[in-house]
């Protein structure tokens, strides 16, 4: 006998009922997808939480960044280290600022890590990160140093001894001849002790001098050339030095050798305003800044304190606009 049926009257009726019903799960899915990240969500930032809160109680410290994350280690490492990485534009110029002619140029952040027995902390932001050690190490933990800081300290030790080596044009030459990027190092050492804040330039970003130098409001740059004393510089050098500054408008330029200047450089120096210091004056300053005063060789101890690294010591290793907008605030 037949039956009654309304579907079997309006096939219509019949598939707009089955897509009602295909929504409906649809939209049960999601819901049960969305329930289960935001329940994620909720644990991570509960997990995230109870970290940071035994990291602070275990170190007896105070200030935690909100940038770091805290990660609980299922076992502990038995090391105490920290590397750092540094921001850079994803469409950089040569000197590795912003370049304008791309709209959605951002700035790439790589994440830097702190690793601590029980504990891992990451962030961002590497300034963030340099603060905890500094932190961690003023309560005695001993944080292994990084290569940044080895070098650093190796540059302050070779000033150190240095102070005690009788010094000549001669004697720098000798030491400096096959390592420029040390006798750039020397000269900023020099302008320290002059009493500028100086920042020695990545070779990859070199805009055509070596230093850059800053002393309150007053701002400069300097090129350093290590060369014989028969060696002379010439004019040329000298006007690559104010093409550079055309860029950088520095308030004094210094050009910086071991050997002598031409009488062409001498006078377009006067022209336009660079400061030269040849070998004779510099062994002079050298002499006078880097002399022995009745002190002894600083101890490692104090040498190690002293190459403790610090946002300043970034400056070398970011895009200029990202260091003035970002790590500056930090000094």
């Amino acid at each position: 006998m037949f039956q009654f049926s309304p579907f079997s009257l309006n096939p219509l009726y019949q598939t707009d009922h089955l897509f009602t019903i295909l929504f409906l799960v649809f939209c049960l899915i999601l819901f049960s997808v969305g329930l289960i990240l935001f329940f994620r969500k909720c644990i991570k930032l509960h997990t995230q939480k109870k970290n940071r809160q035994l990291f602070r109680q275990h170190y007896k410290i105070t200030i935690l960044p909100k940038s770091i994350t805290v990660t609980r280690n299922k076992r502990s490492t038995g090391f105490c280290y920290y590397e750092l990485s540094y921001p850079h534009w994803a469409h950089p110029k040569s000197d590795g600022t912003r370049d304008g002619r791309y709209r959605s140029n951002g700035i790439v952040w790589k994440q830097s890590n702190l690793y601590l027995d029980d504990y891992t902390l990451t962030s961002l932001y590497p300034y963030d990160l340099l603060f905890m050690v500094q932190v961690l190490r003023a309560q005695g933990i001993p944080i292994r140093r990084t290569v940044e800081e080895l070098e650093k300290q190796h540059q302050l030790q070779r000033k150190d001894k240095v102070q005690f080596e009788q010094i000549t044009a001669d004697s720098i030459v000798k030491q400096y001849a096959d390592k420029p990027t040390n006798f750039e190092n020397f000269c900023a050492a020099l302008f320290s002790e002059m009493g500028f804040s100086t920042t020695v330039t990545s070779k990859t970003r070199d805009g055509g001098f070596d230093i850059y130098l800053r002393r309150g409001t007053e701002t400069g740059i300097v090129e350093c050339k290590c060369y014989d004393a028969n060696h002379s510089i010439g004019r040329p050098a000298i006007q690559k030095l104010v093409g550079a500054n055309q860029i950088e408008h520095a308030d004094t330029m210094y050009f910086v050798t071991t050997s002598s200047f031409s009488v062409d450089a001498a006078t377009f120096a006067r022209q336009t305003g660079v400061i030269l210091i040849d070998g004779v004056n510099l062994a002079s300053l050298a002499v006078k800044h880097f002399a022995p005063s009745a002190k002894a060789l600083k101890s490692d101890a104090e040498i190690r304190s002293k190459s403790e690294f610090t946002v300043e010591d970034m400056r070398p290793y970011v895009p200029k606009d990202i260091f003035t907008l970002y790590f500056e605030p930090h000094l």
